[in-house]
């Protein structure tokens, strides 16, 4: 019997003799609460989600370059095509959100001519909060006497130099027959627009 690679415990090879402590040497050990303890094999799998993430984006670059090269799609002009579609609906999204400012943010520099006579309006309202609103229903009635296919014209004619409040709102209907601009005042937030006169 050889013993010359043999240690007595039924190893022939060297790399699997146990040492004194009874682990084999090629095991890695944790010495905790007063013993070894083997240490569970660790996971070499790499970088996980993120590396995943960058091979798809050098794939998806590869395919494009290949696919650019070959003449099937002209990548520069895809490109460009999509970044001014893109800066166009900015630019779009940006006019939308400044109309909308202006639209919220009343026009405190227009000025206001009949800013007196709306004042005297204000402080002569009824506890509805109406002023001349009789005057209002009366040329509303006279609707009945316009052509059949009445014009914005001879609606106008019929609203023109009406003056009245209801809802503490104050309405001056200018007295030009080609002016058709309504004045509108707002007797508890001091509130001036001036409108088109689009009466249906």
């Amino acid at each position: 019997m050889n013993n010359q690679n043999n240690n007595g415990f039924g190893f022939n090879n060297p790399d699997q003799q146990m040492n004194y402590n009874g682990y084999y040497p090629n095991q890695q050990m944790n010495y905790q609460n007063g013993m070894y303890q083997q240490e569970p094999p660790r996971s070499n799998r790499g970088g996980g989600f993120f590396s995943f993430l960058i091979a798809i984006i050098l794939v998806a670059g590869l395919v494009v370059f290949l696919l650019d090269y070959t003449g099937k799609i002209d990548a520069k002009s895809l490109y460009h095509k999509i970044v001014k579609t893109q800066k166009v609906e900015e630019k779009k999204t940006e006019e939308k959100e400044e109309e909308k400012k202006e639209e919220e943010i009343p026009d405190s520099k227009t000025p206001n001519p009949y800013e007196d006579e709306f004042k005297n309006m204000c402080s002569q309202l009824d506890e509805e909060g109406k002023y001349n609103f009789e005057e209002y229903m009366n040329r509303v009635s006279n609707t009945s006497t316009l052509p059949e296919n009445p014009t914005i014209d001879d609606k106008w004619k019929l609203y023109m130099g009406l003056k009245y409040c209801m809802n503490k709102i104050c309405f001056i209907n200018e007295e030009e027959p080609y002016d058709k601009y309504i004045h509108r005042f707002s007797c508890e937030t001091g509130d001036y627009v001036v409108e088109d006169f689009t009466i249906e």
